[in-house]
Order: C-alpha cells, then sequence, then structure tokens
C-alpha cells in the first residue's frame, strides 16, 4: 500500500514518505527505488523530494552519482538534504573516488557545510554557541528532519505528538511554553533545568554495576522499575538492589551540539522554537 501511496498527490505522498522513514533500514530497503526516483524528478515538489533523501539517509544505495548532482541542485532544502545524506553514507562506508569527486565540485556554503563530519566541540565556546543559535534564522521543515534524524539522538529520548521516545519531554509545543533563549539553553545546560517528572536515577546492583533511567515503578517489598536510557524497561528485583539514588544529572547528556554542523543546529533550534516569540 505504501509503494501505491508514494505515487499519490503531495500530501499522501510526504506522509508515506514519513512513514518509511522510519522504518528501519532493512525494512525501507524495498522502497529505495523508489525514494531515489521520487528525489531526482524534477517534476516532484521541492518539499517531497528532500523528504525523500531525508529517508534514504542511514541505508545504502548501489548507486551514489544521483546524490552527487543534486548538490548543485538550485533548491537549497534539496542540495543541502542530499549533503546530509550523502555524508550518513560516507560515514558507513570509504568511497575514495567520492571525495575525489566532492573535491573538484564548487558548492554553495551552506551545502558544503552540511557535507563535513561534525567534530567534537568544534571550536566554539558556549558563549559563540548561544549568540550563534539566537541570532541566526534557520529552516523549520530542515530542522524538523534534524529532530528525527538518529544521528542526532532527538526522537531517541524526546516525542512529536506523542510518538517517538519516552525519556524527555514531547516538543510538539515546546515554542509556546519556552523561549527560543531557554530552548538553547536546555541544548547546552540540560542538568540546569528539567521537569521533576524527568528526574533521573541510579540503581546500583549487587554486580558492581549501575543503571541510570526514568523511575516507571517503585514496587511493594522494594523492587524497582527503571525505563534505561536505551528506551527498554527493565526491573530490579530487592534483592539485587544494593542502593539506588537521585542523578545529579539529566538524562539529556551535553554535547549534543558535537553532532550536528551549526547550520544543522540553527535549523533544529529554528524548528523548536517555531511557535515561540
Amino acid at each position: 500500500m505504501l509503494s501505491q501511496w508514494l505515487h499519490s498527490e503531495p500530501e499522501i505522498q510526504v506522509a508515506s514518505i514519513r512513514r518509511i522513514a522510519n522504518l528501519d533500514a532493512p525494512q525501507r530497503t524495498p522502497f529505495l527505488g523508489q525514494l531515489v526516483s521520487i528525489a531526482i524528478d524534477e517534476q516532484q515538489e521541492a518539499s517531497v523530494r528532500a523528504d525523500a533523501l531525508f529517508a534514504l539517509a542511514n541505508v545504502q544505495w548501489k548507486d551514489t552519482q544521483f546524490l552527487m548532482s543534486l548538490l548543485t541542485d538550485a533548491n537549497d532544502d534539496i542540495a543541502i538534504e542530499a549533503a546530509r545524506t550523502l555524508r550518513s553514507w560516507l560515514a558507513r562506508d570509504r568511497h575514495p573516488q567520492l571525495n575525489n569527486q566532492l573535491a573538484q565540485l564548487t558548492l554553495r556554503p551552506v551545502v558544503a557545510e552540511r557535507l563535513q563530519l561534525p567534530s567534537s566541540g568544534q571550536n566554539r565556546s558556549e558563549d559563540e554557541w548561544r549568540d550563534t543559535l539566537l541570532s541566526a534564522k534557520g529552516s523549520e521543515e530542515r530542522g524538523r528532519r534534524v529532530f528525527l534524524d538518529t544521528r542526532s539522538q532527538c526522537r531517541q529520548c524526546h516525542s512529536l505528538n506523542g510518538k517517538g521516545g519516552v525519556l524527555g519531554p514531547d516538543l510538539s509545543n515546546v515554542g509556546k511554553s519556552k523561549s527560543k533563549a531557554q530552548i538553547v539553553d536546555a541544548i547546552l545546560h540540560p542538568s540546569n533545568d528539567f521537569a521533576p517528572q524527568y528526574q533521573a536515577w541510579i540503581v546500583y546492583t549487587s554486580d558492581g554495576k549501575s543503571h541510570r533511567g526514568l523511575q516507571l515503578d517503585h514496587k511493594t517489598g522494594g523492587a524497582i522499575v527503571l525505563t534505561l536510557d536505551d528506551g527498554s524497561n527493565r526491573r530490579f528485583s530487592a534483592a539485587e538492589i544494593e542502593g539506588y539514588e537521585a542523578s545529579p544529572t539529566s538524562l539529556m547528556p551535553r554535547g549534543l551540539l558535537d553532532l550536528l554542523t551549526p547550520g544543522e543546529a540553527i535549523d533544529l533550534v529554528t524548528f523548536l522554537s517555531k511557535s515561540a516569540d
């Protein structure tokens, strides 16, 4: 059915592509050919083509040349998403010939930036990051794709419209309750302020290990159920628990921006603060 919907009107196409993008990489395999066809079809709407490119990230298609050609597409969203998808492919497999070809291309700065692998800290201080994220205006739609990308780790803990991780709050309407500055500060300093229901706990077990997560239940008799960092639930019996305490830090780690290029970070903040200000 999804295959048929990929050839429907744009709204249904986008909904179908987004469903495919949520599938595990092996489950996306049957749709790869159709996604590539949509991505290179100049008759398709730009938003549809960009979403098709996003759905191709973290999988490997036999032909990389179509992505190379899209790096110079006149539409920024298409060129940028082609760059991000190609970056994910290059991170999985070495393609020396592609690196040689890329070196010969003259790319727009906003496209070339998305091709770069983020480096830890990117030589920016927190003050510099804060100034950049508060002053720059990105793309809400590109920011949505950054949020949903497994590389950013956002949806591992957070959800949109009730779908996604459970370790952090649903961020669908965060811009209505938080200012842009508050959103940026939460990214830079996640442990400074978080709701009590998202207090992390640490359980110490008799085997000398520690386990951190959200306390889902504290059962009669001393057993504790935690939702762990990976989103799974684990029950610890009273007999195996040596102790437990509130974690001094949030489950959301510092260093999120180390996973993103500056342009991706700007787009993400634009998306999260879409209802703010």
